[in-house]
Parts: C-alpha cells; structure tokens; sequence
C-alpha cells in the first residue's frame, strides 16, 4: 500500500504552489517576515496560545497526524479538485505539506503567527496569516478548501460554511475532519477550546443547511472510541482528570510499541483501503467528508 506520510517535514525547501499570485483572490494582504503573507488585522480564534507549538514538536512523529494525512490525501485523490486546495486554519502546515507532497497546490491559512512561522519552517512556499473575513477573500475564487479539525472551533459553523461557500468557485470542493461524538468530550476538548463533537449525521445536515452536497462521510479511527472514553472522558466525569500538558500529548501521540504500532497499522491500512473504495467506516473517533458547493 502507498504511503502518504510526508518526508523531510522540517527545513525543506521547495517551491510548490508559488506558481500563482495570493492577491489574485484576496485583497488585503501584504507580504512581511519570511515571506509570509499578513492581513491587517487578524480576529481572535478559539485555540489554545501554546497549542500550535505543543503540536508542531510531535507531528512528525505521531500516528495521530500521520494516519489523519493519509485519510486526508486518499480522499482529496478520490476527489481531486480543480485547482488549489487553501488550507483554512491549517496550524503548522503538517496538512499542506502533505498535499504538496503527493502533488496537489495548496496554501496555508493560518490566523495565528506561531503557526504561520512554523510552516515557514517547514518550507511551505505560500503562508498566509489571517483569518478568512481578514484576508478579503473574493468571491467564486478559490476551487477547494480544507477545515481540518476546525469547525469544531467555530461557534457559528453556519455562518463560517456560507462564508467559506462565497469564495469558493462554484461546485467548489470542500474537505473536512472534525472530532467524533459527543459522549467522547473530555477535559482535551476544554483545552482545545472545542464548542461541540460530532456525528455523522450532524456534520451532514450542517453542510447540507450550509449549501453543500456531500460526495463522500466516513469516521475514522475504528479503534479509538473506546480506549478515548477510558482514559479521557470517564475521569473527566468522576473529577480525576488533570489538565493536558506538552508531555502528555506526546505520550498519547508517539506509541513506543512495536506490537501497538503494528495492530493500529492493520486498522490503519484498512480504513485507507475503505476510503480510497468509498466504503463506510461505521464508526471512530474522528469524521472525514469530502463535499462541494452548491450552485
């Protein structure tokens, strides 16, 4: 089976998706430090302060991230769009950087500077650091859009997906992943500033309320649900949860375990071979859709 994992995912250079103008279709935008592209003014998100850096010294390295870029690319080539993908709120670029990877232009839209400097890092040729309301965007301009893990953070999700929908072209492609269930809510989606989980019923009727088709639903991580409610979400109920730290997320991340590894593979191949067959994983810890806009 292919593997998408992205190579060399820090200090590369390249110079993918440079081979269009940012402000061919947003206005208020000014290129500053390394190159990256800044708004004006950027509105506040709801994400942790620390959360970009915390994450970005384990992505490399975590089955989580890892195995969410393969999903992600598998079902981007199953849909491929008609042009660029802008990566919306897309943190430390470990996403865009995939797509780049196996092929695809994309750009990097990230509202906060520690972010935007990581993906930088990462050799991202286009970085913009804004908001999408910040930025200017023109409408029926961009051909795809990614929200991976963000409309969780949103608390108008309507109100975002309609404004999203106006600078798409039309029949746009949007893909997205979003946290799964709410009976998995623990003290990380605190953390994480999250306003809801979801099911796949829910995150379908959201985008179809909001103007969209939906071409393909599936969860991911079969396996996680479960050990999620015991080692999250039940402490968190009886009181006995602690407050997330850097090292706890990197213990969660980064498995040790050759035989772990290897069981959470066959999951993990299996769900690759689902999506690239448009196939139902019934159930997961996360959400992964691929739709577009309505005309």
């Amino acid at each position: 089976m292919q593997d998408f994992r992205p190579e060399n995912t820090t200090n590369k250079s390249h110079n993918q998706g440079s081979t269009f103008n940012v402000l061919e279709f947003a206005d208020n935008l000014s290129q500053g430090e390394q190159g990256i592209w800044f708004s004006g003014n950027t509105a506040a998100c709801s994400y942790p302060e620390d959360g970009q850096d915390r994450y970005f010294a384990i992505e490399n390295d975590s089955f989580w991230f890892r195995h969410r870029n393969n999903a992600i690319i598998a079902a981007v080539k199953r849909f491929p769009p008609d042009g660029f993908i802008l990566d919306i709120g897309g943190a430390n670029g470990y996403v865009t950087l995939g797509l780049e990877n196996n092929g695809f232009d994309a750009v990097l839209l990230e509202p906060s500077v520690a972010g935007a400097r990581n993906a930088r890092k990462r050799g991202l040729g286009q970085v913009i650091c804004s908001t999408v309301a910040d930025a200017g965007f023109r409408d029926n301009t961009v051909p795809a859009i990614g929200l991976f893990d963000v409309l969780e953070h949103i608390e108008d999700q309507t109100g975002f997906l309609k404004d999203v929908k106006r600078i798409l072209v039309p029949e746009g492609c949007l893909y997205l992943t979003v946290p799964a269930y709410k009976a998995l809510w623990s003290m990380e989606d605190n953390y994480a500033k999250h306003f809801r989980r979801y099911t796949l019923s829910r995150i379908s009727r959201t985008l179809q309320t909001s103007g969209y088709t939906i071409d393909y639903a599936t969860y991911l991580f079969s396996y996680l649900p479960v050990p999620l409610f015991f080692a999250r979400t039940l402490p968190a109920r009886l009181g006995l949860a602690k407050a997330s730290t850097a090292e706890d997320a990197r213990r969660e991340n980064v498995i040790k375990s050759k035989i772990t590894n290897a069981v959470i593979s066959v999951f993990h191949a299996l769900e690759l071979r689902m999506i690239k067959r448009k196939m139902l994983v019934p159930f997961g810890g996360s959400l992964l859709v691929a739709a577009h806009s309505n005309t």
